[in-house]
């Protein structure tokens, strides 16, 4: 008979029962349920993107159903009014929280465009090993003809994106490339940065350490881009002065620094009619300075931002100033409330290169210059508001500064004396609104044909926290 091995049969039981035991548990156990986004953007026959409900609060809970997500993240807004999903998410679970659309902005062949939401946008997921992360989008969105996407600002999925604090601190370059100030999530160093869409590639252009207290912090209010892509025009603050930084792009190094004194810089633009520098400043070096109207002043100077200045305007700055044309720079000016028992007063802009040359043009007594303006070419849209019960409703006209022309763009829009707009937005072809009426609360969202002033209204029966015109 074959002696048995008591010590090798007591393993093989023992073994045996391990193994059925963590068969039952892997049959008895539910999987992970990964949950990690597939997202898409389709922007097919858009002529604006809108995003979110005015009166929703920031936290969206429609992550669980992408159809619930589009409508509250993203839609399109087509020629004839209606809206239509413009981003689909699948995966994804709460809390989530989806940024607002700020702008858009047109690459230079006018077939790609950025999509500049106001912070990042975030949802929980759920990994393969069943931890669970944040997931971002970041702020900086390319979406190509095709409506294939990259996200400009973000190195991984689940780790916190750079921020951009501004819609102005992001530009195309003429070959297509993309340049961008940002800074970390958490600090106030600012990076300039250029993005190559055809490589993926990120640069770091130059380095702005902040600072360590209030009187040394830096802040990048946006920049512009001279004709040739050749010299950067950064607006720049340190604690409290703010000035205009002007550097070669080949060396950052190289700059010069214009009104860098208390609350120095007012309105600058660079002019691509004629490659010049604007800007206006109040000039001095103490405070009893800021009062004395000689040290105020707008110069113009080329666009290497060196030499000597000239004055344009003694004794005068302005917040504002537009370029539409070579030798046509204009400033805009608030109107208040007119004389008793006046129904109609007249407004203007003018142009600082020649003070005798205004525009004039009519609007209700009550209105007043919102320091709100939008401009494409020529043409200038001003929003002008005023008062009714606490409550601030707006409007917005047209100066055609070629033909020297203004009227009210929303004059067709039905009751348009009575509505608080929430956004606003304008492209060539049409001027896109979105608010409610004063009267009743209803959603006044408005596409306007502006060659003929006929207004469209936009199916949604709540205002848009933004909309941006393509």
């Amino acid at each position: 008979m074959k002696k048995i091995n008591l010590k090798k049969t007591l393993f093989v039981l023992i073994s045996g029962l391990f193994l059925f035991s963590q068969v039952a548990c892997d049959r008895n156990s539910k999987p992970v349920e990964v949950t990690i986004p597939t997202i898409s953007f389709n922007l097919s026959n858009a002529t604006a993107l809108a995003s979110g409900d005015a009166s929703a609060a920031r936290f969206a809970r429609s992550a669980r159903a992408a159809a619930e997500v589009s409508d509250s993240f993203l839609q399109k807004v087509l020629s004839d009014g209606s809206i239509q999903a413009a981003f689909s998410i699948e995966g994804g679970e709460d809390p989530s929280e989806w940024g607002k659309l700020d702008s858009v902005i047109k690459s230079p062949n006018g077939e790609d465009y950025i999509l500049y939401f106001d912070f990042p946008s975030q949802t929980l997921v759920t990994l393969e090993d069943g931890s669970q992360t944040n997931w971002y989008l970041s702020q900086l969105i390319l979406v190509h003809s095709d409506n294939s996407y990259e996200d400009i600002l973000l190195s991984t999925p689940y780790k916190t994106p750079y921020i951009v604090d501004k819609k102005d601190c992001v530009k195309f370059m003429n070959d297509g490339s993309i340049l961008y100030v940002c800074r970390d999530s958490g600090g106030y160093d600012y990076y300039f940065n250029k993005y190559e869409p055809s490589s993926k590639n990120t640069t770091e252009l130059c380095h702005f350490p902040g600072g360590t207290d209030n009187e040394s912090n830096v802040y990048i209010h946006g920049f512009q881009i001279s004709n040739d892509n050749t010299y950067i025009y950064l607006d720049c603050s340190i604690g409290d002065k703010r000035y205009l930084k002007v550097f070669p792009l080949s060396n950052p190094d190289d700059a010069v620094e214009l009104g860098k004194v208390k609350i120095g810089l007012h309105g600058w633009s660079y002019n691509p009619y004629d490659g010049t520098l604007y800007y206006s400043v109040r000039d001095g070096e103490k405070e009893e300075d800021l009062d004395d109207p000689t040290k105020w002043y707008t110069a113009k100077l080329g666009e290497t931002g060196k030499g000597n200045p000239e004055i344009i305007l003694e004794d005068k700055f302005c917040n504002f100033l537009v370029p539409t044309a070579e030798d046509e720079v204009w400033t805009i000016f608030s109107v208040g409330t007119g004389q008793e028992n006046e129904t109609e007063i007249t407004a203007n802009i003018q142009n600082i290169l020649n003070e005798e040359e205004k525009i004039e043009f009519t609007i209700p007594a009550d209105f007043y210059f919102d320091e709100k303006y939008l401009h494409v070419g020529d043409i200038i849209y001003l929003e002008y508001q005023h008062h009714k019960d606490d409550m601030r409703l707006q409007n917005i006209y047209s100066v055609d500064t070629a033909s020297k022309k203004g009227e009210n763009v929303m004059k067709n829009v039905p009751d348009w004396e009575n509505i608080t707009l929430a956004s606003w937005s304008v492209n060539e072809e049409s001027l896109f609104i979105s608010g409610t009426y004063y009267t009743d609360g209803s959603a006044a969202n408005y596409k306007i044909d502006l060659s003929t002033l006929e207004a469209i209204k936009i199916d949604s029966a709540t205002a848009f926290a933004s909309i941006a015109a393509l």
